[in-house]
């Protein structure tokens, strides 16, 4: 196998999920007939593909988090048996039960065929991303975790909240973006996982359709965030922060009582006195 296979192995492991739902995302599946590593937890996937298998069919094997372990070193060679796919490099050996019955789902109809826009990350925003993380970010709900794009012909704007709901807008110097307008939202974790993963080009079919980021034989998908976690432009207006930002109603004023006051007898008496010449 190719010196990358291990690392394919290992990434494919970092995707699936941790526990299995209707589809055995917990599972990795390979495809013998076109040579592709497939794994997703339905919010992601990652298909690694340009590999030969000495089998044919597709198998279902374990997601195990082993083979990024400095023991597995050298070439690693694959096999198959009756009931497990075997992996072996230097003196170790993983044998993986393969899953005849899982349900594994078709990633591939999910990605876009014809994206509408493409973002370029250059190298500085990249490394700026992933030293700043999400440090003083707020929430720990998809939405809350969610970062914003805003895109426009030749120009990339990162905006997210922090912990005290203000709005931060990075813009990405070194990024560009051709295509027509959008905005979109995508988990922040996803966002960093494409940068870790070398993936510097993000095709963009619009703001309601998963993301596709592609180099070589690796495709990554990544499915956008609901409309509503979209941080808004910060020159625009922001429903939601306007009405939290709302002053509570003052009660009405109390009416003047001195715009009628009451007679003054004396007062009057003294003007009759001061009128009558007699």
């Amino acid at each position: 196998m190719p010196p990358h296979f291990l690392q394919a192995m290992h990434e494919a492991g970092r995707t699936a999920a941790d526990e299995p739902t209707k589809f055995a995302l917990d599972r990795i599946q390979f495809r013998g007939d076109s040579g592709t590593i497939v794994a997703s937890d339905s919010r992601q996937a990652l298909v690694q593909s340009g590999f030969r298998f000495p089998f044919a069919g597709d198998l279902t094997v374990p997601a195990v988090p082993v083979f990024a372990a400095k023991e597995l070193l050298g070439e690693a060679r694959i096999g198959k048996t009756r009931s497990h796919l075997v992996v072996a490099a230097g003196d170790w050996t993983v044998w993986l039960a393969l899953d005849p019955d899982a349900r594994f789902p078709d990633v591939e109809p999910l990605v876009p065929k014809a994206p509408s826009g493409r973002v370029e990350f250059g190298e500085g925003d990249v490394r700026d991303l992933l030293a700043r993380g999400d440090a003083g970010r707020r929430g720990k709900s998809e939405a809350e975790r969610a970062v914003t794009l805003d895109l426009r012909e030749g120009r990339v704007v990162l905006r997210e909240r922090s912990q005290d709901d203000r709005v931060v807008e990075t813009p990405l110097g070194d990024a560009r973006y051709s295509g027509p307008p959008v905005t979109l939202a995508l988990h922040r974790s996803h966002l960093e996982r494409m940068l870790k993963l070398g993936f510097r080009r993000l095709d963009v079919a619009g703001p309601n359709k998963p993301v596709v980021a592609r180099d070589g034989d690796r495709t990554y998908l990544a499915m956008v965030v609901e409309a509503s976690a979209v941080v808004p432009d910060v020159k625009e207006p922001d429903p939601v922060a306007d009405e939290r930002q709302q002053p509570a109603p003052r009660p009405p004023a109390a009416e003047n009582a001195a715009v009628n006051p009451e007679p003054n007898p004396r007062a009057e008496r003294a003007d009759e006195e001061r009128l009558d010449p007699l």
